[in-house]
């Protein structure tokens, strides 16, 4: 296990349906409103208020980074309802009781890291998150260590192991502003880092068979490449000059070495020239995600399944059935 100082905090309604045996209840637990998983089933639209950008930072990228922010929010509950209406495993059957209750937690928002990796098992679901912080411009960053230490003892909890040689990759995914025509006024580029955390070996279960699963780290942010945030002008321009294509990511860092330049400025967390976004991590099976989310066949049965499902729930909501 991994020491920590003080109690460690329980999740909402955490304790009421585990064992007291149950070595899930050692295992730190985030919330939506700090780094807690995006939900398997969200029930309603959420639009959260960004945070305020500070002094310095121009209007454009302002701007870009909270149309960013929410794209992000709605692509990740878009692929975590599909990836759980594409699991193997659809009933209860075999299902202990303690597991259902991780199961609804994690549907809302509340299960631990630890408890989310069981659901994956159990349930054959083939990727789920584990934690997510929205922390933009540096505010609540704080939180992300014990978002990463639960997931790290997670990974121990379930018998896994940890990635030892941290070898982050970068990709440059997108600009505040996009133009056809030399010198335009880019101000930042959206980035992502993706690092392999660890990786699971999952024996055969009660209901499923055995599969591998890797855990992984992304974090997205800006590189700011305006005038004030002192970085070159010079490569600035050249970045800004590059027509954006197919192979626009890679013209930009050729330009500049940007995968080089960046870690730097990671390592010494200076928010004026790289401004941080969001930091996901991910549960993968590749091989659940061949088999249910690459098989067309596959798609087709859990759409009818999902639609069918959707429109059962709609009905006893439209009759006030309680069920």
């Amino acid at each position: 296990m991994i020491d920590r100082d003080g109690p460690v905090p329980v999740c909402k309604f955490q304790s009421d349906d585990l064992p007291e045996s149950s070595p899930f209840l050692d295992n730190e637990c985030g919330e939506p409103p700090t780094w807690g998983a995006t939900p398997l089933e969200p029930t309603e639209v959420v639009i959260e208020p960004q945070n305020s950008a500070p002094k310095g930072i121009p209007a454009n990228l302002a701007e870009y980074i909270e149309v960013a922010s929410m794209g992000r929010s709605a692509r990740r509950t878009a692929l975590n309802r599909n990836s759980f209406a594409y699991r193997e495993k659809t009933d209860l059957e075999n299902v202990d009781i303690a597991v259902i209750g991780m199961l609804e937690r994690a549907k809302s928002g509340y299960a631990s890291p630890a408890e989310l990796l069981h659901i994956h098992h159990v349930f054959g679901i083939p990727s789920i998150e584990l934690g997510c912080l929205k922390h933009h411009y540096g505010e609540r960053i704080e939180q992300l260590e014990p978002m990463r230490a639960a997931v790290r003892e997670a990974i121990l909890m379930h018998n896994g192991e940890l990635n030892q040689a941290i070898m982050p990759k970068y990709e440059i995914l997108g600009s505040d502003y996009f133009n056809e025509k030399p010198q335009n006024d880019a101000s930042g580029l959206l980035m992502k880092r993706e690092t392999l955390i660890g990786t699971i070996d999952f024996t055969d279960s009660e209901t499923l068979g055995g599969f591998q699963t890797r855990i992984v780290e992304r974090s997205s942010f800006i590189l700011r490449i305006d005038e004030s945030s002192g970085f070159p002008q010079k490569l600035a321009n050249a970045i800004r000059s590059i027509t954006f294509n197919k192979d626009w990511s890679e013209k930009v860092n050729s330009a500049g070495e940007i995968y080089e330049i960046v870690p730097a400025l990671l390592a010494a967390n200076d928010y004026k020239r790289i401004i941080p976004i969001s930091t996901t991590t991910l549960a993968r099976s590749q091989e659940l995600e061949n088999k249910f989310l690459g098989s067309k066949e596959h798609i087709r049965d859990r759409q009818r399944l999902y639609m069918a499902s959707a429109a059962v729930s709609s009905t006893v909501k439209a009759g006030n059935v309680n069920i």
